[in-house]
């Protein structure tokens, strides 16, 4: 038998207070299953196959020996978009293999729940640029001031390096919320 642990970041909003970090275990037998293909445990939310490695990373607070640059996006909703109020909170983030824009999502209300499930950088001449994982950690309702949005894409230091703006979409009919300026940080 082999015990394997690894850390889980409670959101304040889960523990009641501050965030949280927990350590969680689960026995193994060896002959079963390979270190590698260690399944996640029944504990851990079923929508965390959705999430690509910044999410996991910046939830659990582990990033490589290089570390993470961070940028405080200025205001990235304009008055008018439905949706989204002018108080939702953005961060870019850069790592040595990976960017990520990391939003505190407040409702406008008014509005059915909403998660996008398309997230594109899109340059100034309406180019689309790349395609980013996104993950949402529940649906926005009316009066929500707290749900956390992530999307990320894979890039080396020398890209995605200009402004953009993230076209944000729930499935390929719905019409597009654009926000920005988004501009990553360099490390």
């Amino acid at each position: 038998m082999r015990l394997v642990t690894w850390l889980v970041l409670l959101h304040a909003s889960d523990t009641g207070g501050a965030p949280l970090l927990q350590e969680r275990a689960i026995e193994l037998d060896d002959a079963s299953s390979p270190a590698s293909t260690v399944q996640a445990p029944s504990t851990q939310p079923p929508d965390t196959l959705s999430r690509g490695p910044f999410s996991v990373m910046y939830i659990a607070g582990a990033l490589d020996v290089r570390g993470l640059v961070t940028r405080p996006l200025g205001p990235i909703v304009a008055p008018a978009t439905p949706v989204l109020s002018t108080s939702t909170s953005a961060y870019a983030h850069r790592t040595s293999s990976r960017v990520a824009v990391v939003l505190q999502l407040a409702s406008a209300g008014g509005h059915s729940p909403w998660t996008p499930r398309e997230a594109t950088l899109i340059t100034a001449t309406g180019r689309h640029v790349r395609k980013l994982l996104v993950w949402q950690s529940r649906p926005l309702e009316s009066k929500d001031t707290d749900v956390m949005l992530v999307l990320e894409i894979e890039a080396t230091p020398k890209e995605l390096r200009g402004r953009y703006l993230l076209e944000l979409r729930e499935d390929t009919t719905s019409p597009p919320l654009h926000l920005g300026p988004v501009s990553f940080p360099e490390l």
